[in-house]
């Protein structure tokens, strides 16, 4: 990796609970929920550009488990 990173949202900070990997090459990934408690996943090159950003889930929609989906975990293989 040759840059920084930069947080996806500069929103005041809302974001939680969130999971972050790096493969041998750079690439990086960063799986959160956002202000409005959707789960986004994030990805970056190499250089700390970002490559997309995906929703994976939305909270109004959300199945998610009681204790708001706490302990989710982001991996990156080769």
């Amino acid at each position: 990796m040759t840059s920084k990173i930069t947080w996806p949202y500069a929103n005041g900070g809302g974001e939680s609970n969130y999971s972050v990997a790096m493969d041998k090459s750079g690439r990086v990934v960063l799986l959160f929920r956002d202000d409005k408690r959707d789960l986004r996943l994030v990805t970056y090159d190499r250089a700390g550009k970002k490559v997309k950003d995906l929703l994976v889930e939305a909270s109004s929609t959300s199945r998610r488990c009681r204790g708001n989906s706490y302990g989710y975990h982001v991996s990156m293989n080769e």
